[in-house]
């Protein structure tokens, strides 16, 4: 449970920033720099990442986990 929390606590600090930034922006009627874009599209990226590495991981592991019992 307290790896959910942090995955959902990550999750949700990450997304922040993508969605605070062109918020701000078109709130304001300015549009986004370069550095802000590659900043949303790296912490895009990021999440992502941090998705399939919470998807993929625990699956190897019960895998091994499962063909030890097996075998």
């Amino acid at each position: 449970m307290i790896l959910s929390m942090g995955f959902i606590a990550l999750v949700v600090i990450l997304e922040a920033g993508p969605v605070y930034i062109p918020f701000m922006a078109q709130a304001r009627h300015h549009s986004l720099s370069f550095f802000q874009w590659l900043y949303v599209g790296g912490s895009i990226l990021l999440l992502v990442l941090v998705n399939i590495a919470a998807v993929w991981l625990p699956m190897r592991y019960g895998i091994r986990k499962l063909a030890a019992y097996e075998g």
